[in-house]
């Protein structure tokens, strides 16, 4: 569903499939759900992947961003 590869990055938080491929999907679904371990360490991954992108986070930077460029 669109381009998650700000977010995920294969291997590491999640795995990146081609478009279309539903044995893709299934292969790297298996691969999690065969292996408890890779699945939380993706999990982990993920929440601090999910916590650089949060809401608040990313206005704060902007609006450090925008504060430096009209105060030099």
């Amino acid at each position: 569903i669109g381009d998650f590869s700000d977010v995920v990055e294969n291997g590491v938080n999640g795995f990146l499939v081609p478009e279309g491929s539903p044995e893709a999907f299934a292969d790297a679904y298996a691969a999690l759900l065969t292996n408890p371990t890779r699945l939380a360490t993706f999990a982990h991954a993920a929440r601090l992947s999910a916590a650089r992108h949060d809401l608040r986070r990313v206005s704060e930077t902007w609006d450090g961003i925008l504060a430096s460029a009209v105060n030099p």
